[in-house]
């Protein structure tokens, strides 16, 4: 996990595909004759101001399970529900 304060979703949005493209273009060495290439499946949500970090993680591990069902290697967003709006938080507690 990792978490970025006070970044917003475009910035957290880059910053993943850079951390994704990087692990698919670096081999691993292992020490035989060849090495190891391994892929990300990234998945991001912002806060957005509910008091339970449940929310926000249990957001991220769908959008990464998206990201998983999309065939692997690529960066998903949870969905960000706007101000107001009914169904803020659709997570079950």
């Amino acid at each position: 996990m990792i978490v970025l304060v006070e970044t917003g979703i475009e910035a957290a949005a880059n910053i993943a595909e850079r951390i994704r493209a990087d692990m698919e273009g670096h081999i691993f060495e292992t020490g035989s004759s060849g090495g190891l290439s391994v892929t990300a499946s990234i998945g991001i949500a912002l806060h957005s101001g509910h008091p339970d970090q449940k929310f926000l993680i249990k957001a991220a591990d769908e959008a990464l399970y998206r990201a998983k069902a999309a065939g692997r290697n690529t960066v998903e967003l949870a969905p960000i529900y706007g101000e107001g709006g009914k169904g803020i938080w659709p997570f079950a507690t």
